[in-house]
């Protein structure tokens, strides 16, 4: 198998769909869609073997190339890309592969970026290197072996009162039943929860906000046997 063919083997099914297809019609739709994307999130990046990346780095250097030379230049074509997962996870296994195969190397830390001032610097400084701190087991007192109990601070936690769900709510979506219908209002909030059923929860606490009757809408699925008309 020629390097080319084996490389394109370990890439993900989406971005074997970008390299294989993209980069031969530029006019097809993925290839329109990869030019006009903003940005790419990439999940479970460290279990990628590096030969991904860079065939997504050159097919994307390729095809945003054709409408602008500069992209050529530039990382992913000027595209940007948040590599998302755990990277102190024990990496991808190789067979007989080198460090060289294995490690992808980072040249900048993007974890967080800059503040505004030299005070928001050093505030994101130290609340980077406290989240390193619970990660390495630093920080915390002891419960057994293997878990700690850690204190969050007062500065980054919400005082839920009685009603947790309306204190989340209250402190990302101020003025929700005002604002509900404002896209905009919307689309630059999100509540991040642990759990399937934290999410269901929140949800029907904030449908329950709504003014209006509520009306449910149901579908049903089947399969259309064609072969059995024939």
């Amino acid at each position: 198998m020629d390097p080319k063919s084996r490389r394109n083997n370990m890439l993900p099914e989406p971005v074997q769909t970008i390299i294989n297809n993209g980069t031969r019609n530029l006019g097809s739709d993925l290839g329109n869609l990869s030019i006009h994307t903003k940005l790419i999130i990439w999940d479970e990046a460290p279990m990628a073997h590096r030969y991904c990346f860079e065939a997504l780095d050159k097919t994307l250097r390729d095809i945003c190339g054709r409408k602008n030379a500069e992209a050529q230049s530039k990382p992913f074509g000027g595209k940007v890309v948040v590599f998302g997962g755990d990277f102190r996870q024990i990496l991808p296994v190789i067979p007989r592969g080198s460090r060289q195969d294995i490690v992808l190397t980072l040249k900048k830390n993007m974890r967080l970026g800059k503040g505004a001032d030299e005070a928001e610097n050093w505030a994101i400084s130290e609340f980077a290197d406290w989240i390193l701190k619970i990660g390495d087991g630093d920080i915390g007192d002891a419960i057994n072996d293997e878990e700690k109990q850690v204190t969050i601070p007062d500065d980054i936690l919400l005082q839920t009162g009685n009603d947790p769900f309306q204190s989340i709510v209250n402190s990302t979506y101020p003025s929700f039943t005002e604002n509900y219908l404002n896209h905009e209002y919307i689309r630059d909030r999100a509540i991040l929860a642990p759990t399937l059923d934290d999410v269901a929860s929140i949800n029907d606490y904030m449908l329950s906000l709504l003014p209006g009757e509520e009306s449910k809408y149901l579908s049903s699925d089947s399969i259309s046997n064609q072969d059995s008309d024939s």
